[in-house]
């Protein structure tokens, strides 16, 4: 029983892979008439086609006799702020914020146990070694996107403004509990307990590098969708050490300063 529940988890990941595989495929490439446009075009409709799976996992999911009402405020603030994904605000920015409301939701009752990460650290003491790890993190992106600008030669410029602050806090909130929170609970409701850990690995990592790659997939760069994938992946792999070794808001934060800093420290021909 345990193997079948097992392979479950290993047919859920492989439709999350294939999935945007198809639809880059199937995309009807009459509509790629212009960069922006375009990517604007499939950008949107994919993102509807994934947040609307991720609620319906997330409703399935849902076990309202564990909640208690701060949960619902919790989640209410979480989704008001992941709809700042998009500004202008857009519909897929709304339900972006849904999902995230109710990815917090779902995953609650897995939250707290030994086997499963902590939203947040209970001891102080571990609270300020996340803050500390948090702004070292920030620090350490800050230098290598001020280095790689600098290595080309082009001029170094500011790009600050509370829309980039908000876009990318509501990135990081949103995308650690649907792509990683969430889709680790219905791995453990697929296993029935603790999931491979391999596939565990993956399925928090490998979705969220595909999502990123939907440009180059739809107009088939293959080499640039594997630039893409790799860079993206290696990147989610260190946010799910951090979930797992110290807390979930301590890879939101840091995921959200990754963001935050990448457009903030930006560039301009020399």
């Amino acid at each position: 029983m345990k193997d079948i529940r097992n392979q479950k988890v290993w047919l859920f990941l492989l439709f999350l892979i294939v999935f945007p595989v198809l639809y880059s495929s199937f995309f009807p490439k009459e509509l790629l008439e212009g960069d922006l446009k375009s990517y604007s075009v499939f950008t949107q409709h994919f993102s509807f086609l994934w947040l609307s799976q991720a609620c319906l996992g997330g409703i399935l999911l849902l076990q309202p006799g564990k909640l208690v009402w701060q949960d619902w405020l919790v989640a209410l603030g979480v989704g008001l702020v992941s709809c700042g994904i998009t500004i202008p605000l857009l519909p897929s920015g709304v339900l972006n914020g849904f999902a995230a409301g109710i990815a917090y939701l779902a995953v609650k009752g897995f939250i707290g146990t030994e086997e499963y990460p902590f939203f947040i650290q209970p001891e102080k003491k571990e609270r300020y070694k996340n803050i500390g790890i948090i702004v070292v993190c920030v620090l350490i992106f800050f230098l290598l996107r001020y280095w790689m600008i600098t290595i080309t030669k082009t001029s170094f410029r500011w790009n600050v403004s509370w829309e980039i602050l908000l876009r990318g806090l509501a990135a990081g909130i949103s995308e650690e509990l649907i792509f990683r929170m969430l889709l680790l609970a219905i791995a453990v409701k697929l296993a029935g307990g603790t999931p491979p850990f391999l596939a565990a690995v993956l399925l928090m990592t490998l979705p969220f590098a595909m999502y990123h790659a939907m440009e180059p997939l739809v107009y088939q760069n293959v080499a640039g969708a594997v630039r893409i994938i790799s860079s993206v992946f290696i990147r989610a792999v260190l946010l799910v050490c951090l979930l797992k070794e110290r807390d979930c808001v301590t890879a939101m934060l840091v995921h959200a300063g990754y963001d935050i800093v990448v457009e903030i420290v930006t560039y301009s021909a020399a």
